[in-house]
């Protein structure tokens, strides 16, 4: 009994669910998608959207079979470069045709010369799909060119014409027109680099001549852009100030886009020269290029330096005595004869005098090399401003004084001392002598003439003695 009443609720259940089904159907939809143009293009991988949700994508023949319940879905159908469909299949459809617009956008390509700026005309301009698809046309005077493209696609870029390297890029487009710019390079261009042979430095304004014809001056960066058939033996002959003439001659390759060109840096004989403010010329002065000395002068003063490149130096001279000098020099083939005038230097060179006794004396003249320079202070002192490059003469007059002088070379570790001697000292010591001398004479010549009137020993006549005798008596 109980195994038949659940035999009965099972039949129940069957039957409820076979008539659920026969009365909500299921229905298939085949849609196909292709391209609205002249010609019926299938359209693969288009995205398909049923109700706002993501149902699949159309195969390669742009078709795609949708299986949905009920009331035919909402659909929406994308694919990039063409405008969205929307719509719904009406309730008996099985076969959906969606046909999509392909959208266009328009891009300018204007084409100029890399070297000139200038625009190209007649240069053909080539974009192309995978499909084969392909738009093309040539410049116009102003170097553009209009192709109507479809957005997001990528495109194959061909840019081909004249005398011009043939451009190839790659062109995505978008949703806007859009414009474009290409620069094109000649297949006879050729870029000169000159270039210093020892800094490899650029040298501008460097003339260059190509095949004896005038070619240009290089720019600040050492560059000249130039037109030469490769394959072809050229002769390039470069020139620039402070620079040696190079010529060379070249083959180029097609491979070539730059030649180099090397300039050696003229060389000359420097002559330095070097005089005091007399117009004499210092001997022994050190000459200093770009802070490295080069040598000294000789007993005229001069010093040659061999071998100088032309340009720009930093002269030093000095010498000890002298003011050091330096200044900026531009050296040329004209002006390889360069003076220097030293002035002295001043230093103050103190003068002591002082007497026998080392008493210090005021007033005192001090002359150098015979003028009068100045006198000493209360301290018996004087301060000289001298050059050190030379030897004075300094002497020193007092009145009752004998003058002095010393020659003396700076510069000098101390002052310089110098002793008078006063004149009546100097006239007693030289008296005495002559007095002693006079007074020997003297008792000399006495004694002579008492030898004398004794008359060697012997009596007086009575003659003599009686006149003395009368002599006396008459004193008496």
């Amino acid at each position: 009994m109980q195994y038949r009443i659940c035999k009965l609720i099972q039949g129940i259940v069957i039957l409820l669910i076979s008539c659920i089904i026969a009365g909500v159907p299921v229905c298939a939809l085949n849609i196909m998608v292709f391209e609205q143009t002249d010609r019926t293009v299938p359209i693969p991988q288009a995205l398909i959207y049923a109700n706002g949700e993501f149902a699949a994508t159309s195969d390669v023949n742009g078709t795609y079979n949708l299986s949905y319940e009920g009331d035919p879905p909402a659909l929406r159908i994308a694919k990039a470069g063409y405008r969205e469909w929307k719509g719904s299949p009406s309730v008996n459809d099985t076969l959906l045709l969606v046909p999509l617009q392909i959208r266009n956008c328009t891009y300018s390509v204007q084409i100029f010369d890399a070297d000139t700026l200038l625009p190209l005309t007649g240069i053909q301009v080539k974009a192309g799909l995978s499909d084969g698809t392909i738009r093309q046309n040539r410049t116009d005077s102003n170097g553009s060119v209009q192709l109507p493209l479809r957005t997001e696609q990528v495109y194959d870029l061909t840019i081909t014409g004249g005398k011009y390297q043939t451009i190839r890029d790659k062109l995505v487009t978008g949703f806007e027109d859009t414009a474009v710019q290409y620069s094109m390079i000649r297949n006879d261009r050729l870029s000169l680099l000159v270039q210093d042979a020892q800094t490899h430095h650029p040298v501008p304004d460097a003339q260059i001549f190509t095949d004896r014809t005038d070619s240009g001056k290089t720019n600040d960066k050492g560059i000249l852009i130039t037109n030469m058939s490769r394959g072809t033996d050229h002769m390039i002959e470069a020139t620039a100030p402070g620079y040696e003439k190079t010529i060379l001659q070249k083959n180029p390759g097609e491979e070539d886009l730059i030649i180099e060109v090397t300039l050696l840096p003229l060389k000359s004989r420097v002559f330095v020269s070097v005089y005091d403010p007399a117009r004499q010329p210092i001997e022994g002065a050190e000459i200093k290029i770009d802070g490295e000395s080069v040598g000294l002068t000789t007993q005229y003063g001069r010093l040659s330096i061999p071998d100088r490149e032309l340009r720009s130096y930093i002269f030093t001279v000095s010498k000890i005595g002298y003011k050091s000098a330096s200044r900026t020099l531009d050296l040329t083939q004209n002006s390889s004869d360069i003076i220097f005038d030293l002035q002295p230097e001043v230093t103050r060179v103190q003068v002591s005098v002082e007497n026998l006794q080392g008493i210090s004396l005021p007033n005192a003249s001090v002359l150098v090399n015979g003028s009068l320079v100045a006198k000493t202070n209360s301290n018996g002192s004087a301060i000289l401003n001298l050059n050190e490059a030379r030897s004075y003469l300094i002497g020193v007059e007092l009145d009752g004084y004998y003058p002095n002088n010393s020659t003396v070379k700076l510069p000098l570790s101390g002052p310089v001392s110098l002793l008078l001697t006063p004149k009546e000292q100097d006239n007693v010591a030289t008296s005495l002598p002559w007095l002693y001398i006079g007074v020997g004479i003297v008792i000399v010549l006495g004694i002579g003439f008492f030898l004398l009137y004794r008359g060697g020993g012997k009596r007086p006549s009575s003659h003599v003695r009686k006149k003395r005798s009368t002599l006396k008596k008459r004193s008496l």
